[in-house]
Formats: structure tokens, sequence, C-alpha cells
């Protein structure tokens, strides 16, 4: 059976209720597959630690902990891994995966209006042991080794003679306090080495451009290799792209059926920062909102058909307990409860839910999060946001 890969370091269990949809949504569009929720727990289930760095459990920052294993897990079983962050609006992987029996090494999406030959990690597809993700996840490993973060990487000498230019012009490697190119730090470096990998070995760049689909982000009918719609990222509110208004994560709370209608076209749509801007709002809320996001969860689900139809026009939605495979409780079953000041935090914590406001700047600089949404968000799957809470 084929696999759908994905990770939240905390567990399953743990996911608000926007991320229950998503991983939801996953399952639903793909029934004869198997997706499987990594975690700190399970984790040595399927990996060994040859596989990973020996820092690895020391690494605070989530995406960085999940770069790493999104790849060893391909590397050794194959399969899709996609973010937890995605919502499937297709039977993407299927699609994907069609792409694999015809021969293609790997199948993901670029972003060449953003750096050229970029190719994005939140959605990828391989075949076991496939040469190219071996070596990427290979050299990944050798590059963070003895590492516990990724800053300055790009003074390791296995970057000795790659032209990383497009990289440091974004400050993806190198960010200045202040600017917003720095916001890039983050999610980049896995992209980096990729770059690296290819540049250093002729043979497997050869592959990569010739065996592999990669669907354009900007423009999917320049693709030579299309296999579905381009996908839409989502980005929050705060990351400024003119372009891009119409596509920020707060205007899908609104209505909007001809924005609806189009995006419900697309295989997949991937929202930034763990759909955060929706961590207040219930399953039953999500799924019954007549907002742009509401008709995105409903298709992803199987429910919705029209987007410009009334709520009293709509189907009749079973009960989430109804749903294969669904929690007896979408909101008991997880051990965060949603405060009336606006954050994740366990049901034992709500006395000290004071904590967050009240912290000094220092402990806030510690925090992976902007002051903003610091203040008003946590991330329950960042080694940080936990170390702080505890008072460390």
């Amino acid at each position: 059976m084929a696999r759908i890969w994905t990770w939240w370091s905390s567990g399953e269990e743990t996911l608000t209720p926007f991320l229950q949809l998503c991983l939801k949504s996953w399952r639903v569009k793909h029934p004869e597959w198997q997706v499987v929720v990594l975690d700190s727990a399970n984790l040595w289930q399927y990996l060994t630690a040859d596989d990973l760095p020996s820092t690895f459990t020391q690494i605070q920052r989530a995406s960085l902990q999940s770069d790493l294993v999104r790849l060893a897990i391909l590397a050794k079983y194959g399969g899709c891994y996609v973010d937890m962050s995605s919502l499937a609006t297709q039977p993407t992987a299927e699609m994907a995966w069609a792409r694999i029996g015809e021969g293609a090494c790997l199948v993901g999406f670029r972003a060449p209006h953003f750096i050229p030959d970029f190719v994005s990690a939140w959605f990828l597809a391989a075949p076991q042991q496939e040469p190219i993700v071996v070596e990427w996840s290979k050299m990944f490993n050798h590059v963070m080794e003895g590492r516990v973060d990724d800053r300055d990487i790009h003074h390791h000498s296995f970057f000795e003679g790659v032209d990383l230019s497009d990289y440091l012009r974004y400050g993806a490697l190198a960010p200045k306090p202040g600017q917003a190119a720095s916001l890039w730090v983050e999610y980049l470096v896995v992209n980096v080495v990729l770059k690296a990998v290819l540049d250093k070995d002729p043979s497997l760049k050869q592959r990569f451009w010739s065996s592999s689909c990669l669907v354009l982000e900007s423009d999917p009918n320049l693709s030579p290799t299309l296999w579905s719609e381009s996908q839409v990222h989502l980005i929050p509110e705060d990351v400024a792209f003119p372009e891009n208004e119409k596509l920020k994560m707060q205007n899908l709370l609104k209505q909007d059926p001809d924005f609806a209608t189009r995006l419900m076209d697309l295989p997949m749509v991937k929202f930034f920062n763990s759909g955060s801007p929706y961590a207040h709002l219930s399953s039953e809320e999500l799924l019954a909102s007549p907002s742009v996001l509401g008709c995105l969860i409903r298709k992803a689900l199987g429910y919705l058909v029209d987007a410009s139809q009334s709520p009293a026009q709509w189907p009749q939605l079973p009960a989430l307990k109804d749903l294969p495979n669904w929690p007896t409780s979408s909101t008991s079953s997880s051990p965060f409860a949603w405060t009336s000041q606006g954050r994740w935090t366990r049901p034992e914590d709500l006395a000290a839910r004071d904590l967050w406001p009240g912290a000094s700047p220092r402990r806030r600089a510690r925090a992976p999060h902007t002051s903003r949404w610091f203040r008003s968000r946590w991330n329950p799957s960042c080694a940080t946001c936990w170390k702080l809470r505890a008072g460390r």
C-alpha cells in the first residue's frame, strides 16, 4: 500500500481542529493510501539513528526537523510527503504517483518566480531509494551533523564552489535583523542543500531535470510535464506581496463564491504558519462557514458542489463522529483548549494563561514568531514554545 507521510512532532492528538481537517482531507481523497503521521514518539519505528543527524532530537525548530524527516523517510520508503498544513481538494498524491509510475524520479512544485530552479519541499513524491533523494538526505544530514540550528550553514565546506547568490540575495542564509527577507531563513536550507547536491554531481543533475516532474507554481501552462493545475500557496496577513493580495489567509474567512470556485478546482492548497489564523475555529465552525475557507474544506471532505449556494441550500452535513476514521470527539480528543484570550493551551495551564502576555521582551525574542503572533498564538509542535511556557 502506498503511503502519504506527514510530520507533527507532538503527535496527531495535539492538532488544532483546522489541521485535523487538513489531515482528514488527505485520508478522504486517498482511501486506498495509508496516511502516516510521524511524531517524536513513533518516528523510530520507521527510522534509525543512522538516518538522521546525531543532534536531531536537540533541534528546536519544528520545520527544520520536518525537513530532515521528510527526506529520510522518502529515501527509505518512498511515497508522498505533504506538510500538515496542506488541504487536498483532489487525489493529489494519486496524480503524482501516476507520474512516478510513468518513470518520473521526483514530483514536486517549482517556484522560478521566487528563485530560479527552486523546488518547494512541502509536497514531494518519490520512489523508494531514489538516488536523488538518497543523496539529498545524506548530505543534509552531513551539513547538520553536530548542529542544532542552521544559522550561517552556508559557511560549511560542503557549499564551497556552489553559487548561492540567489539565496543570499533573499536573506535565506544570512538574514539581517529588521529585513523582511529574513522571514525565509526558516524554510530554504533544505533547498540550498538540493542545489549543492545537483551542482556537485552532473549525473544527478541531468537525471533531475530530465526525469523529474516539476509543476510551476506561478504559471502551470509553462510546465512541459504538467500533471495537474498548479496549487495556490496562501500567505499570512503580515507578509506583503501585493500581487497575491487575494491569497492572504485572512481573506479566506470572507465570502467570495467566484474565488472559492477557482480554488476548489486546484489539486491542493498550502497554508503558511500551520494555519494559525484559523486555530481559534472549531471543526464545526470551519465546516459550517459560508466563507471561502469553509467551501474549500467541504470540497476537500466531499460535501460541496456549488460555492454560490446559500447555506440554506447546502446538503445536510453528517456529524463529524460519523465520518470515517474521525475521532469520537473532534474537540475533546485534543489536550489543548482555546482560551478567551486567544491561544491554545493545555487545560491544566488555564490558570496560568496570563503567562504569555506578561512574558519579558527577552523571552519573546527567543520564540520563532513575530512579537504580534507570539502574544496571540503558540505552536504546540514547537519545542521553544514549550520551553518558554515552562519558564526555561
